[in-house]
Formats: C-alpha cells, structure tokens, sequence
C-alpha cells in the first residue's frame, strides 16, 4: 500500500535534516578541535546516536515500506551502538 500523498510529498525536510545533522556533527566535533570538552562530547553523543535509531524506526513508517523487519534490525543494532558506546564512557576498558 503507498504512502498517503501528504506523507509522500517531496519537500524541503530533507534540507532541515541535513542541517540539523551537520550542526550536530560540527557540535560534536569542534569540542575536541579546541582541546577539550570530553564529557560535553559524551552527552551528545547518545542524543545523536539515538536519533539515527529513531530515524530507521520512523521511516519505513512514513514511507510504507512493505516489510519493516530489516529497518527494525538496523535500529536495534543502532541502539545497542550506542549504550555500547555511553557504557565505555562511563566505565571506560583500562589495561591491566
């Protein structure tokens, strides 16, 4: 079944997604350019992580895709990424 058409409209979100996207990635990493700022790093990094997740959940939503299970698997591989990565933030792996 296709999309309805208020749902499967070209527009311009693409260009505000792209941009909140970039503005995320130079948040993330202009931090460390300057020397410093781990912890601030850190707490955008889950958000960010995260979203791509909630990205791969909403989208076979909006666009009707036929079978869902694959997109559910990429965001469930994207959420276990990133408690992977806030678990080593916090308890960070130190040899012995």
């Amino acid at each position: 079944m296709p999309a309805p058409p208020w749902l499967a409209r070209p527009g311009r979100d693409w260009l505000a997604c792209l941009g909140a996207g970039l503005a995320a990635v130079i948040t993330f990493v202009l931090p460390s350019a300057v020397g410093g700022g781990l912890g601030f790093r850190m707490a955008l990094y889950l958000p960010v992580s995260l979203s791509a997740a909630g990205a791969l959940f909403v989208g076979p939503l909006r666009l009707a895709a036929v079978s869902r299970r694959g997109w559910a698997l990429l965001a469930g591989g994207q959420v276990l990424c990133a408690a992977t990565g806030m678990a080593l933030a916090v308890h960070p792996c130190r040899p012995p």
